[in-house]
């Protein structure tokens, strides 16, 4: 299909989870979407099974390891219409053949590696490129007799040359393919796209599932720090384990300071700022950032709720359930311009570089003046 897809030894995965998440292919069971399975077991027994299926919902839900889980279960059976749960024998030889990545009528399309520019990164977008790829294998027969199987990982990656590629494809199937599209971000699709396909949604995992699975990853995590990851993955396992990876100087250190520093106002311990800032803007864990900026909207967004809503979130951690009641009396208006202030600078501090200490200690003082 290009290049990069001829030399598979020198190219990193794109969709190699980070953390210690197995890769969806290796998924030995989807937790918590009993509503999508039964619905697609349904059509399949119907016998009028849609060609294409967008699978939507937030990241880290499962999408893509049930796509995985069709995919084992199709190239397992003879009779797909006798399906009754989705799944294959784990040591089957079709099961072995996805798990590897090597099964000749699973087509995956993702963003590739750059091999020709020499920056050794990913392309930044799935790209007409790889997309019209997939015409000639899908229309080839099938190696074992059966289906083939095209999962696109994501819609929400695809450029417009490249959905409109895609688009084709799905216009005009050819038989006996099936599509699982995996999106992130229904809004965005064209509907052109979303009127072919058959739309299958993801809900976030309770509670108690995502806790299972992170707890699984991170044998280590206890107590009020797994309750802090699970709570701040809202539904999401990949959200979860983002916080949960380098407890001590990673997500839920971050959370934690920034409670406590929360916890000072409105007369605020500068040295715990700057302190919390310095996490925020280590150099050597640049993924630090990003994850406070999610942390600081995310408070304000749960905070602006309880002030409209009169009801905080479930499983609220204890530290921050203690403080809602210090911030009731601001302006509603207020919460929701800083937030916008806030959503607006973290995309201009990406895009130019800025100083993070200085823009995490503006935050702060903005929060501080909140009170004034």
């Amino acid at each position: 299909m290009s290049e990069a897809l001829d030399n598979p030894d020198i190219i990193p995965d794109i969709d190699m989870p980070p953390y210690n998440i197995a890769h969806p292919r290796l998924a030995r069971g989807v937790l918590g979407q009993n509503v999508a399975e039964a619905t697609f077991i349904q059509a399949v027994q119907s016998g009028r099974l849609p060609h294409a299926w967008i699978l939507y919902g937030s990241k880290g839900v499962g999408k893509a390891s049930f796509a995985y889980h069709i995919a084992r279960h199709f190239f397992s059976t003879s009779d797909e219409t006798s399906i009754t749960q989705i799944a294959a024998p784990p040591d089957s030889p079709e099961s072995k053949l996805v798990e590897s990545g090597a099964h000749p009528d699973l087509f995956v399309l993702k963003r590739i590696w750059n091999v020709k520019d020499g920056n050794n990164r990913f392309f930044t977008q799935i790209r007409a490129e790889e997309a019209r790829g997939l015409h000639k294998p899908l229309q080839r027969t099938a190696s074992q007799g059966g289906w083939r199987i095209a999962i696109i990982d994501s819609i929400d990656e695809m450029n417009e040359k490249g959905v409109a590629s895609l688009l084709k494809l799905i216009e005009e199937p050819p038989p006996r393919v099936l599509f699982l599209i995996i999106c992130h971000q229904l809004g965005n699709v064209i509907d052109t796209i979303r009127s072919r396909t058959r739309l299958l949604s993801f809900n976030p995992l309770a509670p108690e599932d995502c806790r299972a699975v992170v707890a699984r990853h991170f044998p280590a995590l206890a107590g009020d720090a797994l309750d802090i990851a699970v709570f701040l993955g809202e539904g999401s396992v990949a959200h979860a384990c983002r916080f949960a990876e380098n407890e001590k100087n990673g997500g839920i250190k971050i959370y934690t300071d920034f409670i406590n520093v929360l916890a000072t106002m409105p007369r605020a311990n500068i040295k715990a700022m700057h302190d919390l800032a310095n996490l925020v803007s280590n150099r050597s864990k640049p993924e630090n950032f990003p994850i406070f900026c999610d942390l600081i909207t995310g408070w304000l967004h749960r905070l602006t709720r309880m002030q409209v809503g009169g009801q905080a979130p479930e499983n609220l951690p204890a530290s921050e359930a203690q403080l809602a009641q210090n911030w009731q009396h601001i302006p509603t208006k207020s919460l929701l311009e800083l937030w916008s202030k806030i959503q607006t600078q973290t995309k201009t501090a990406n895009a130019l570089n800025l100083d993070k200490k200085q823009t995490t200690l503006e935050w702060l003082k903005d929060i501080k003046k909140l009170f004034n």
